[in-house]
C-alpha cells in the first residue's frame, strides 16, 4: 500500500497466477506509488476470473507514476475457459488495467506480444490495456496486439498504445506492432472447458494507437501496414519515414526524449528512447565584489551528449535576460561576470 520501486530487473521463464492479477514487477498497486527504471523479461500470464496482467503492473487503484520502464516478455490472459464464464480480460505491455484517479506513464516501451482472451470486454494495449484519468507520453510498442472475444456485443478493444480508456491523453508516442481483434465462431466443449479446436472469424486489423474510449491523442504515429485508422487519433506513416532523423525530431517536439536507432541497431531502425537521467542546477555565486561575481552551475545527462550549457542573467530593472554559454565537458562549470 504505497511504495517506491527503483532499478529492479526481472528475468526468467514465466510469471503466472491462477488469481486475478499478475505483473512482472507488481501484481496489484495501491496507495501512492512510483515505479522507475524497472524492466521485465518474463512471460506474464493470468488465467482466472477478471484477469489483469501487465509487464510491469497487473492492476492499479493507486496514484501511480511509471517512468523509464520497459517490458520484453509476452503478456497474456489466454485461458479459453474464461470465454464460457464471460470474465473480463485486461492486458498491457506496461500495465494491464488502471482504475485509479491518476496514472502517469512516460518514457516506457514494450516489445512483447500482448493478448487478451475473454467473453466479456477483452482489452489489449501495447502500453496500457485499460485506463482512466491517464497521461501517456514518450512511449512506443513493437509487439503484436490482439483482443480475442466470443460475443462481440460485449466489446473487444485493442490498440497499439492503449486498448480502451476514459479521460486519457497520449502524447509523442508511436506503434509499429500489428494490432488485431479476433472473434470465435464456435468451439468444442468437454467437461465444461473449451478444448482443442477454435474456429476463428473476423480476424481484422484495428487501431494503430487507441482501440476505443475518451482520449486526446497528440503527435502520435503508427506503421501504416500494421493497423487501420479510427476516430481515436494517430497518423499512419511508412516504415522508411519512421526510421529517419526527421521522425525523431517530430517525436521530440522540442525536447530530447528520443534518438535515432543507428548501427548497431537495437530497434530495427525505429526511434528509441534516450531514457535519460538528468540533473541541472545553479549554485551560489562566489568571489563577489561591487562589479563582478563568479556564477557556478552543475549539469549531468545520462546516455546523451550535452550540446551547450551556461547561464542566463538580468540586472535589476532589466526586462530581458542575457545568455552566457560556457565551453568544456565537465559537469561543474563557472563564469566570471564583470561589469556589474
Amino acid at each position: 500500500d504505497g511504495a517506491t520501486i527503483i532499478n529492479l530487473s526481472v528475468s526468467g521463464d514465466t510469471v503466472a497466477t491462477s488469481g486475478n492479477y499478475a505483473g512482472g514487477i507488481v501484481g496489484i498497486a495501491e496507495g501512492v506509488m512510483l515505479i522507475s527504471n524497472c524492466n521485465n523479461g518474463c512471460s506474464v500470464n493470468c488465467k482466472s476470473g477478471n484477469m489483469n496482467v501487465g509487464g510491469i503492473i497487473g492492476y492499479s487503484s493507486s496514484v501511480l507514476t511509471i517512468t523509464n520502464c520497459y517490458n520484453t516478455g509476452d503478456i497474456s490472459t489466454n485461458d479459453f475457459n474464461v470465454i464460457l464464464s464471460e470474465g473480463d480480460a485486461f492486458s498491457g505491455g506496461i500495465i494491464g488495467r488502471s482504475a485509479s484517479s491518476s496514472l502517469t506513464v512516460n518514457d516506457c516501451y514494450n516489445t512483447g506480444n500482448i493478448i487478451s482472451v475473454g467473453g466479456n470486454h477483452p482489452n489489449s494495449g501495447g502500453i496500457v490495456g485499460y485506463s482512466i484519468s491517464t497521461t501517456i507520453s514518450n512511449t512506443y510498442n513493437t509487439g503484436s496486439i490482439n483482443a480475442m472475444y466470443y460475443d462481440y456485443s460485449y466489446g473487444a478493444f485493442s490498440g497499439g498504445i492503449l486498448g480502451n480508456c476514459n479521460s486519457t491523453n497520449i502524447i509523442n508516442s508511436y506503434n509499429v506492432g500489428t494490432v488485431y481483434r479476433t472473434g470465435f465462431l464456435d468451439y468444442f466443449v468437454q467437461n465444461g472447458y473449451a478444448y482443442d479446436t477454435l474456429l476463428f472469424f473476423d480476424t481484422i486489423k484495428t487501431a494503430g494507437i487507441v482501440g476505443s474510449g475518451g482520449v486526446t491523442v497528440v503527435n502520435c504515429f503508427y506503421l501504416d501496414t500494421c493497423a487501420v485508422n479510427n476516430t481515436y487519433g494517430g497518423s499512419p506513416m511508412v516504415a522508411n519515414a519512421m526510421r529517419t532523423s526527421d521522425f525523431v525530431s517530430m517525436l521530440n517536439d522540442g525536447f530530447c526524449a528520443w534518438e535515432q536507432d543507428v548501427a548497431p541497431q537495437v530497434n530495427d531502425g525505429y526511434p528509441i528512447l534516450t531514457m535519460i537521467a538528468q540533473e541541472a542546477y545553479t549554485e551560489s555565486a562566489t568571489d563577489l565584489t561591487a562589479v563582478s561575481a563568479t556564477l557556478n552551475g552543475y549539469v549531468t545527462v545520462e546516455h546523451a551528449t550535452i550540446s551547450s550549457k551556461g547561464f542566463e542573467y538580468r540586472e535589476l530593472g532589466d526586462s530581458t535576460f542575457t545568455a552566457i554559454n560556457v565551453a568544456g565537458n565537465s559537469n561543474d562549470f563557472s563564469f566570471l561576470l564583470n561589469g556589474l
